[in-house]
């Protein structure tokens, strides 16, 4: 029966941070940017996940993307200036910019997601619900001839791949193309969008994680 593309998961947590206290991950990132976390402040890169009263330092034409664990919406924040992470929110503080992006179909959440459909793939777990519109058992060929309506992720992944071509997506786009495909078990389609993210952030743990995957997949 057809899947549908559900959500899926990357651990690429600090340690000691748990899900409870996440906000969320930054995807991109332009500039020079530092967190400050517990009184210390560290440069940071792609992948570092955010928790509540973290402090981001962004300099004089820097910029990153925020997805949110929760709600799976892109911000997009730019200096110079400072983002606060407030609970469930991200507030921006004198001299920096915050701007709402994309919602995205499915995002990146630490812990593993449990129960029934779910499918696990190195660091990354992903789950997929079905389709209203799959064919029931015993369908005749009238019902089996129509074509099922598109789903709201169906419509949602069309966009992104739109944004890709366009040759604007951003990384937290092209990993959500490359999860798509791959719970449906596309690895050639998918393929694409992992070189693409190799090339764009080779240090991601992302990457290394699907290494293996992708090796001999067909271009």
């Amino acid at each position: 029966m057809k899947q549908i593309f559900g959500g899926f998961l990357m651990a690429l947590a600090f340690a000691g941070t748990g899900y409870a206290q996440d906000f969320g991950i930054v995807t991109d990132v332009s500039g020079k940017i530092a967190l400050q976390r517990a009184g210390k402040k560290t440069p940071i890169d792609m992948g570092v996940s955010l928790a509540a009263k973290d402090i981001l330092h962004i300099s004089k034409g820097g910029a990153a993307t925020i997805v949110a664990f929760a709600s799976c919406q892109e911000w997009l924040v730019s200096g110079a200036g400072e983002i606060t992470v407030e609970g469930e929110k991200v507030v921006p503080g004198k001299g920096a910019s915050l701007k709402m992006g994309k919602k995205l179909p499915g995002c990146y959440k630490p812990g593993e997601i449990k129960g029934a459909g779910s499918h696990s793939m190195g660091g990354i777990s992903l789950f997929g619900k079905e389709s209203k519109g799959s064919a029931p058992e015993g369908a005749g060929p009238q019902e089996l001839a129509m074509t099922p309506e598109p789903s709201a992720a169906d419509l949602e992944i069309k966009s992104l791949k739109e944004e890709y071509l366009s040759g604007k997506a951003s990384n937290s786009t092209v990993i959500a193309l490359m999860m798509y495909e791959l719970n449906a078990n596309r690895i050639a389609l998918a393929k694409p969008y992992y070189d693409d993210l190799k090339t764009r952030a080779p240090q991601l743990a992302l990457v290394k994680e699907f290494a293996p995957r992708f090796e001999g997949a067909m271009d």
